[in-house]
């Protein structure tokens, strides 16, 4: 199980070890979702179908109602099911594929940061700005709230806003305390 969702590896003949966190390659896969994940939302506003759409809404509904309870569980589950429901209604197989390689990753990274309930009430509308923007079949702006979603996820030094000054301060603690944790590992 722990290996199937990124937090060991297992090493033939020598066990099994605690896969490393590392804020430098957290911060490598928030960037590389910045360039993912918006394209995917515009393919997803032009490709989508309507059932396709109910399913989006119906995940970010959930996904809203688990921030709201505090339900670290369902939020980590709908986070993971809206993000690539998402990619899949892109229908663009390169795009696809991509994710699929950083699938795990992003899971072990989401599940930690998503566990902090500080990030709840930033989070807990975000769904239906990007469910709004891909059901107006608006390309441009589909990609825009993705790409702001994902913003507030990734460090913006020059960026005084306060949700992303909060939001800076909360994934910094959440790292360094993985910091900490290798050094005991």
């Amino acid at each position: 199980m722990l290996e199937q969702i990124g937090f060991a590896q297992r090493i033939p003949t020598k066990g099994a070890f605690v896969t490393s966190f590392s804020p430098e390659d957290y911060f490598k896969l928030c960037d590389f979702r910045f360039l993912l994940e918006p394209a995917a939302a515009g393919y997803a506003a032009i490709n989508i179908t309507d059932k396709e759409l109910t399913i989006l809404k119906n995940y970010a509904d959930k996904l809203k109602l688990a921030y709201t309870e505090g339900d670290i569980q369902n939020i980590f589950h709908f986070e993971n099911k809206f993000h690539k429901h998402i990619i899949l209604c892109s229908k663009n197989p390169y795009i696809i594929d991509a994710y699929k390689n950083i699938e795990l990753k992003l899971k072990q990274y989401r599940l930690y940061i998503t566990g902090e309930n500080d990030l709840f009430e930033y989070l807990s509308h975000e769904h239906d700005y990007i469910v709004t923007a891909i059901e107006l079949k608006n390309q441009a702006m589909a990609e825009a709230t993705l790409r702001r979603h994902l913003g507030l996820l990734i460090l913006k030094a020059e960026n005084d806003d306060a949700i992303y000054t909060a939001n800076n301060k909360i994934i910094q603690k959440k790292l360094s305390r993985i910091e900490e944790l290798k050094t005991v590992l």
